[in-house]
């Protein structure tokens, strides 16, 4: 009805419009006395129906074409438009559904381009020439955080390098390629390429910047050159002696049995200590090649403990150190590989012995822990085990807790080498708890003793037989 009504007043205003011109001739007709004046009235409003009738169908196609809608072509009402406004609105009616044909694939194009966008693995950041974000896809979100959009570059990347980069591309540059670093405590390297899309006018134009996280390869070539400065270093200082020695007992020493024989001594102290450097080296090597892979098996905490502290108690009592084992559930098992528990748990106890007083006690403990407990920004997955080696020694300063578990870091260089150490060991324990999804943690004061407690997920427990009746 509202329609009807809209078509009827917008044809009285066209019709009006149209009549002017009759009532002009019909008050001319008038004035000279051509036509009595309810004569001229009455042709007048006659015109104006007329014409009323023939702009009825005409408004109603015009008003239907600006509404975007087609026109029906089996009302009566509509043979009364002329051909001409007839064809007008048959091309208006076609062009109208090439539109709207065209509207939809444009809008399957963009849902396609922008669930391709989304689902690319490299981060992808778009960006208007005034550094305004448009777009971020969940690659770029996870590395610089959500709800990037609509903010600006330089609050979500504090990178002066990359900010140069975007303002030469946006002065005029077809791309640039930077890298750069972010964060603080924890850094990460980016390689960042930038290119424009299109002008670089601050409302129109597009920036495109995607992301590669080149941080693993930065550390790892940071600690392959720190590896290989230290590996050198510690592999010098014993071949070092060693070539001192043989020259001595094949010089000097040739005819002095007695000194030879210190040589000798001496020779094969540094040989086994290059000996067990090249072990930790390729166990080390070998525990981070297989890191990513989780162990299937399942294990007991009782037999692996067992057999550590069996297999150090010879050195526990050489020092006069009491092993002392306390584990309250004797069936308590984690998933993972014997061997290498073995090798975490004697690393721990070894160090216990060697850097505890002597005549004192190092006490190996296991506790059930509930789901959902962290340390040291680990979490568990269910139910888990923690199993804390726990000496009294001197303790370790507080400022070299953090870089205990780095390679060949040593609290006492000196002592460390006396005692035989590689400065692997907590390296080689840090990753294997790693590859075993578990968390290492270090509590130490000076003069109270140290506690190493490795956390690790707990193995679900068999069914029980049912009893046989």
């Amino acid at each position: 009805m509202t329609n009807l009504r809209a078509r009827l007043a917008t044809a009285i205003e066209v019709t009006v419009f149209l009549a002017i011109p009759s009532a002009a001739a019909m008050v001319i007709f008038v004035a000279i006395g051509a036509m009595a004046p309810l004569a001229a009235v009455l042709a007048w409003l006659g015109v104006f129906a007329a014409t009323l009738v023939l702009i009825l169908p005409v408004v109603a196609a015009l008003t239907m074409l600006s509404n975007r809608q087609s026109v029906p072509e089996d009302q009566p009402s509509m043979r009364l438009v002329p051909s001409v406004i007839g064809r007008v609105a048959a091309a208006f009616d076609q062009m109208t559904r090439e539109l709207r044909q065209r509207e939809d694939q444009l809008d399957a194009a963009r849902r396609a381009t922008r669930t391709i966008l989304e689902s690319l693995p490299v981060p992808l950041v778009l960006m208007s020439s005034d550094q305004t974000i448009s777009f971020a896809n969940q690659a770029a979100e996870t590395i610089l955080g959500e709800t990037l959009v609509g903010k600006k570059l330089p609050a979500v990347l504090r990178a002066p390098a990359l900010l140069r980069a975007a303002e030469i591309v946006i002065s005029g540059a077809e791309s640039q390629e930077v890298t750069f670093d972010i964060g603080v405590e924890t850094p990460r390297r980016l390689e960042g390429y930038m290119q424009a899309l299109g002008d670089t006018h601050p409302t129109q134009g597009t920036i495109a910047l995607l992301l590669h996280d080149v941080t693993e390869l930065w550390r790892t070539e940071r600690l392959r050159a720190d590896f290989v400065a230290n590996a050198s270093h510690e592999i010098r200082t014993p071949l070092a002696t060693l070539v001192g020695a043989v020259e001595t007992v094949l010089g000097p020493a040739r005819d002095d049995p007695e000194a030879r024989q210190r040589f000798l001594l001496m020779m094969q102290e540094h040989a086994e200590r290059i000996e067990r450097l090249v072990d930790d080296l390729l166990s080390l090597s070998r525990i981070e090649r297989i890191e990513h892979e989780t162990p299937g098996s399942t294990v007991t905490l009782r037999s692996v403990l067992e057999q550590a502290c069996s297999a150090l108690e010879w050195k526990a009592r050489a020092r006069s150190v009491r092993i002392t084992l306390k584990l309250p559930d004797e069936s308590a098992g984690v998933h993972g590989d014997a061997d290498e528990l073995g090798q975490v748990f004697q690393n721990l106890i070894d160090n216990a012995i060697k850097y505890g007083d002597p005549d004192s006690e190092v006490v190996v403990s296991a506790r059930t822990i509930e789901s959902g407990v962290t340390a040291d920004g680990w979490k568990s997955q269910g139910p888990a085990h923690a199993i804390t080696v726990a000496d009294h020694g001197p303790g370790i300063a507080p400022e070299h807790l953090p870089r205990l578990t780095e390679r060949f870091y040593r609290v006492d260089k000196a002592r460390s080498r006396q005692l035989g150490g590689t400065g692997l060991g907590l390296a080689i324990v840090k990753h294997i708890v790693s590859r075993h999804r578990g968390a290492l943690t270090i509590e130490s004061e000076p003069g109270r003793g140290s506690e190493f407690t490795v956390y690790l997920n707990a193995a679900a427990k068999k069914a029980e037989p049912a009893p046989v009746k």
